[in-house]
């Protein structure tokens, strides 16, 4: 039941943070990955593993808290996706969309199974999937708030792709090995 009322008071701060934000002219991703990045650590901090004795891993191991994130989320990639996607797929559309997501995906897959080899294949498919989606989906929801042209949009959407791939690669890189004689 209290893990129900955190998440309850969590959906409760995030709107609140939100009227907050755009009352100060800030736009609500920025105001919402504040209250996610410094305002809930706080509130676990010095609320809720003191006074209700929940842990943050309590917090998030409810099935059906698994089955609305999954939702939730689906949803989110879906509306996003309607916006940016043009449903003609054209040879170009292709040579954007298979790279982008094949090339970290196969670098992601690549790590797990040379970095984990004894994690078993789901473990590392899920390596390949972390390297391929990141927060893209904030970049497009703070370009689409500030009317960005759609076109240009799309550009920089791609464009910040081809930059996780790279980031995501060294890290995988450097998080996998501190001797550089061992990578080659």
């Amino acid at each position: 039941m209290l893990t129900l009322l955190f998440w309850l008071m969590a959906l409760a701060l995030f709107a609140g943070a939100t009227r907050l934000g755009r009352h100060f002219g800030v736009i609500p991703i920025v105001s919402q990955l504040l209250l996610a990045s410094i305002g809930l650590p706080l509130l676990m901090l010095l609320w809720v593993e003191p006074h209700w004795q929940l842990s943050g891993a309590q917090l998030v191991t409810p099935g059906w808290l698994k089955t609305l994130y999954s939702l939730s989320f689906a949803l989110l990639l879906g509306h996003i996706l309607s916006d940016v996607i043009d449903l003609r797929i054209d040879r170009q559309s292709l040579k954007i969309a298979l790279p982008s997501f094949a090339i970290p995906f196969v670098c992601g897959l690549a790590c797990a199974v040379w970095l984990l080899p004894a994690q078993p294949w789901l473990s590392s498919l899920a390596v390949g999937l972390v390297f391929a989606i990141t927060a893209i989906p904030v970049l497009y929801l703070y370009l689409r708030h500030i009317d960005y042209p759609p076109a240009a949009a799309r550009r920089l959407v791609q464009s910040a792709i081809l930059i996780d791939l790279t980031c995501w690669s060294l890290f995988g890189l450097a998080q996998g090995s501190l001797n550089l004689s061992s990578l080659l």
